[in-house]
Formats: structure tokens, sequence, C-alpha cells
């Protein structure tokens, strides 16, 4: 498939990896199929079964979840990414989700294909799809994912209660780097150029009881590639709303590695990167997204809290 029929060009497998935060993207059905023998959880028969409607057991799309905090019983956004099984980024063609656990499914569910409206580096994730899924109970679940008549399987966990703070809950106040004050960081902000959301820390945005918007991604660091342009969708949404809210930004990480994490992202306690909060002027979180998102996203969010 060309670069331009799968809209982006070749992404590498690990370019995935931490944004799936799975160690691993989608396999063969027969490889799943014996792994989950040996571990004693079983792929839903009624997955099976639409799987081997699509073409049989063998899958030729890689597919990458966006995220690691799927809630139990409630719809949720699904952001996700798909290549061919050479690698190549496949975006535009019409994609559906299946969602299975135990011994029953919910599907198909179409998806949205979402591109970045800005692209700073080579061979960065164009864009991604997006669905919303009916997430089953706690525990192991399985999507499925077909588009252009291929297809790709990749597990979830589903989670009773949020890590990060959730939807409802008050919002963590931090002292987050600005200029002249790391804070123990070695870098403020690893975008070049640096960018426009570090000239007040969290906490003070808190104590003045203005709409926020709060992201933690590293776009130096970031493994999956996914967090730069997550944080210039962030800065597009900013230039529109300067007047409406507050925008802070925060490196994940304490050094130059992505090893040891800052003390923002130990008080937010993030599973993955990147992040991104909307949090009403009582310091409420009203948003939350992991993973890819776009400006089109965080901005409707923005409006529900900050824009009459």
């Amino acid at each position: 498939m060309s670069a331009a029929a799968s809209g982006g060009g070749t992404i590498d497998r690990r370019h995935f990896l931490k944004l799936a935060g799975l160690g691993a993207g989608a396999l063969a059905i027969a490889p799943i199929l014996e792994a989950c023998s040996k571990s004693g959880v079983p792929i839903p028969s009624s997955l099976r079964a639409a799987a081997r409607s699509l073409g049989g057991e063998k899958s030729d799309l890689q597919l990458f979840p966006g995220g690691q905090e799927f809630l139990s019983s409630r719809a949720q956004r699904f952001p996700f990414g798909i290549t061919d099984i050479d690698g190549m980024q496949i975006l535009g063609p019409p994609a559906r989700v299946w969602i299975g656990q135990g011994s029953s499914a919910q599907g198909p569910i179409p998806a949205t294909a979402e591109k970045y409206r800005v692209l700073d580096e080579p061979g960065d994730p164009t864009g991604f799809y997006v669905a919303t899924l009916p997430m089953p109970p706690s525990g192991l679940a399985w999507t499925m994912v077909d588009a252009q008549g291929i297809y790709g399987i990749a597990p979830i966990t589903i989670l009773d209660a949020p890590t990060t703070p959730g939807i409802g809950q008050r919002a963590v106040s931090v002292a987050t780097p600005t200029p002249g004050h790391l804070l123990g960081v070695t870098s403020m902000c690893t975008r070049k150029p640096v960018c426009p959301m570090h000239a007040v820390s969290l906490n003070a945005a808190l104590r003045a009881r203005k709409p926020i918007v709060f992201t933690i991604a590293s776009p130096l660091l970031c493994t999956s590639r996914t967090c730069g342009p997550v944080v210039d969708e962030v800065v597009d949404v900013r230039a529109r709303h300067l007047k409406d809210a507050m925008f802070i930004h925060a490196e994940p990480y304490k050094g130059n590695q992505a090893t040891i994490l800052s003390p923002a992202a130990t008080a937010w306690r993030i599973p993955s990167e990147p992040w991104v909060w909307v949090i009403d002027k009582t310091g409420v979180v009203r948003a939350r997204f992991e993973g890819p998102v776009t400006s089109s996203e965080i901005e409707a969010a923005l409006r529900s809290v900050a824009i009459p």
C-alpha cells in the first residue's frame, strides 16, 4: 500500500508501543489463541466468529490501542492506530471496531479518522482513529478492528476506577516548571521551539479560578511519537482561546531519559503519555484525553466549561 493510500508514511512498530501500553501490537489470531489457551483467558467466541467472517484466522492488520485507562461499564472514547502487516499506517478508509469479553462481544461500531492539524517531524503519525465503545466490566477485554478488508486484534485491560484524576474529580494542585523555576526537572519543555504554556504554574492557575487545559507530554522522549503532535494540537487551541482559559504544559520525566517521572507526572499518577485534561474554574476535571487527540476534540470540551 502506498503512503498516499494509507494516509501516512511507514510507522515503526516501536513508535506505537508506548501508546499501546501493552508491550506488543496486534498479533495473529492463532498465536493469540495459543497464548490465551496457556493463560486460561479465552477470546470471546463471538469475537472469534466475527474475525472468521472477515476472512479466516489470519490477521493482516496491526492494532495499537491508544491508552491504558479504559473504565468499566460505561461508554468511553477509544483511540487507536492501525498499520498493515508491513508497518504502513492506515488512515482514512472506513474502520469498524468490536469489543469482546467472556462469551459476548459488541460491534461493529464505526470509527472516525482524525488527522492532526500540524505535523512537525517526518515519520510522525498523521492521525488516528477514534470510536466510542461500550466498555464491559473490569478485567481483560479484546478489541478488533476491520479496515480495507483486513483486521487486527489486541487486548486491553478494563479498570473499575481511574488512576489519574477522572471526570468529576478535583484536579491535583502541584507546582509545574516555569522560566527560572525548573523545580528539579532538567528541561522545562522538550518541544522545539519551547511551547508557550509555561508562564504560570498549575497550582497558581488553579487558584486563579479560570478554566484550565493541562497537558502532560514529552515531545522529545515520547516513544510513540504522539506527544509532539498532541502538544501542537493544544497550542493550536490556545491560540484561539487565550481569553477563555489558562493553558499549562508539564514534562512527564525529570531528566532527558524516559526513566524517572517528574513531580507533576507523579502527582497526577499517569500510567502513560500523552494526557490532556480540561478543568473547570472550580478545579474539577470535566474532560480528559489519554493518547492521541485533536484540537477539535479539546476545543469542544473547553467550550462546555469556558464559553457561554
